[in-house]
């Protein structure tokens, strides 16, 4: 069909388009598969360089990209997936957020990151690249999809997209509006599975794909929901949770927000505000917010004005839960999405992730902490990544005086119980019977080939 509209004219097809192989060849596309495209070649010198390999926050091309890498970091301790791999950098995620926007996507295998003996390992769910289940090669069929996707298009769609930035956006639109699931009315649309972490091959429906994209026309292209961060709750270092230079906040991007939920509070909670960007003219945005997943009644969505562009999301400490779509794969990660039905069409969602520590077990009265175990044994998926959640070798039991925290008691194997105030100061009780209170810092060990460990001391306040 795509060479057919080629070869008629009402298709854009391959070329202006790149393909960028970074697994030298291990898992490449044929150049016969897809006459006009350009396959990227490196100099013998960027090869020794190796910036034609992996992830590639730093390198930018001047033309609409296509690429992969069916490799992974293997690391006994911290091994990842390329995508993980960039979302433990805030700099590195940032930077491929800005090269979608500038028409480029990569795919890569979720290897080891998605699978039922470890679990959903992914922190932040995003449209910035396009993640297959399995390991190498289970990315061709996504490329090769995605490829006659943008080769379907119109002549005069591609273009106003790639002047735009928005053709990577468009792109995986059309693949999760055309997976094999969601009926030709969008039913399914508005929903966790259509909008995935990792994608399953056998939900790819290329044909429906090449057929949306060739029939899409200027006035037809959906909006953009963007969010904004107005406000969230804000969880103090060292008293509110333990876990160093580490923050909250992992993504700050207008389609996908990351945050960690570090806090000790029984819930967390943000504001955020959706606009309905390239909103075609004439037409007036809906909202909609969807829990993506979450546990049962994890999520709590307030609207805050009358068009629910502002809402505030609240997040409950729970336990790990199913994927419902994927009954043996467990996920600590809530999604929560924001559609724009402009009455033509419904956009991409933009979505908030929340994560939730894998490792620790929490003991609450109502809403008030009890104990925190964060050396419990890990019995079940998903696994913890030590670059989020280091290691913390005690658990804390928390004192109250007329329901108003008065501070912990802390539990370390071989150590005597150290007696911390509401402040996080830790209390060292002298000669005369005095209580000194001394400040404490917490520091993480890397040594290599060990685990990273959070560690913790006082602070030596001496000039």
């Amino acid at each position: 069909m795509v060479q057919q509209w080629i070869s008629e004219g009402s298709a854009a097809g391959f070329h202006g388009l790149l393909y960028d192989n970074r697994d030298r060849d291990h898992s490449t596309l044929q150049p016969a598969e897809f006459p006009g495209l350009a396959f990227v070649e490196y100099a013998p010198e960027a090869r020794a360089a190796n910036a034609d390999y992996g992830i590639r926050p730093f390198q930018r091309f001047n033309l609409p990209t296509l690429g992969n890498a069916s490799t992974a970091w293997v690391d006994p301790i911290l091994w990842r997936s390329n995508p993980r791999m960039l979302l433990s950098s805030e700099m590195h995620a940032a930077l491929t957020a800005q090269s979608w926007y500038r028409n480029q996507m990569y795919c890569y295998p979720e290897h080891r990151d998605y699978d039922p003996d470890n679990g959903d390992m992914f922190p932040v769910n995003t449209p910035f690249w396009i993640i297959s289940q399995g390991s190498s090669g289970s990315d061709q069929p996504f490329m090769k999809a995605i490829l006659l996707t943008l080769a379907a298009l119109q002549p005069e769609v591609r273009s106003e997209l790639e002047q735009s930035g928005r053709l990577m956006e468009i792109a995986q639109w059309i693949l999760r509006r055309s997976l094999k699931f969601v009926d030709t009315a969008g039913m399914q649309y508005m929903s966790g599975r259509a909008h995935p972490v990792v994608f399953q091959e056998h939900d790819l429906d290329p044909v429906r794909m090449v057929q949306m994209a060739h029939s899409l026309q200027p006035d037809q292209l959906p909006a953009i929901a963007e969010l904004s961060v107005i406000s969230e709750d804000s969880a103090t270092p060292d008293t509110d949770y333990f876990s160093g230079q580490l923050t909250e906040a992992l993504l700050n991007t207008p389609v996908a927000v990351g945050r960690i939920y570090r806090t000790l509070q029984h819930s967390r909670s943000m504001t955020v505000e959706a606009t309905a960007g390239k909103l075609q003219p004439g037409r007036s945005p809906r909202f909609h917010w969807v829990v993506l997943q979450s546990a049962p009644d994890q999520v709590h969505i307030t609207p805050l004005n009358a068009d629910r562009s502002r809402v505030e999301i609240t997040v409950t400490w729970g336990p790990t839960f199913q994927v419902p779509w994927q009954p043996e794969m467990n996920s600590r990660r809530v999604d929560v999405g924001v559609f724009i039905d402009d009455g033509a069409t419904v956009s991409l969602p933009a979505i908030v992730s929340t994560l939730l520590p894998p490792r620790e077990s929490r003991t609450y009265a109502g809403t008030r902490l009890i104990s925190v175990d964060y050396n419990s044994p890990q019995t079940s998926p998903p696994a913890t990544d030590p670059l989020l959640f280091p290691t913390r070798r005690w658990r804390d039991d928390y004192q109250y005086a007329n329901e108003q925290l008065t501070g912990w008691i802390r539990h370390t194997p071989g150590q005597r119980p150290a007696e911390f105030n509401h402040l996080g100061q830790l209390k060292n009780r002298t000669q005369d019977g005095q209580h000194l209170l001394l400040p404490v810092e917490y520091l993480h060990s890397t040594a290599p080939g060990q685990t990273p460990e959070l560690l913790w001391q006082t602070r030596n306040t001496q000039p």
